[in-house]
């Protein structure tokens, strides 16, 4: 689970969805005014997930999402993209992904070497409170 998000009554519910649909938005803005992709945008928004539990379950938790954003977001089609942590890497060196989804100490690895920039952070709630 990506995050969960407490309700005054106690109860709580998933919000992946919700935060890759934002962060997706919040990216594209930052490339259009960065790369100048506002009269031209790119077909493809290629996201990278941190395989951590493996591909398949990446697609299983993730792939709902794409499909969502490609049918939202026109023009691009949106494809997720699993990948170990060494990949990740990779990835960003070759400028293989445009998004990447990754675990907080091989972001602050890769935005040292690699001039990445935070777009959104997540945090994790248990039992009412943040972790």
């Amino acid at each position: 689970m990506i995050c969960n998000v407490v309700q005054r009554d106690g109860g709580g519910y998933d919000c992946s969805v919700y935060i890759v649909a934002i962060l997706t938005i919040l990216v594209l803005g930052t490339l259009w005014t960065s790369y100048g992709y506002a009269a031209e945008p790119a077909k493809s928004l290629r996201f990278g997930v941190l395989a951590h539990r493996g591909a398949d379950n990446v697609f299983q938790t993730w792939s709902q999402t794409a499909k969502y954003l490609s049918a939202e977001l026109d023009g691009y089609e949106v494809s997720i993209v699993p990948l170990e942590l060494y990949e990740t890497w990779v990835a960003v060196q070759n400028k293989g992904i445009d998004l990447l989804l990754t675990n907080p100490g091989n972001y602050v690895e890769l935005e040292e070497k690699h001039e990445l920039r935070l777009i959104a952070s997540l945090r994790s709630i248990r039992r009412g409170l943040p972790l």
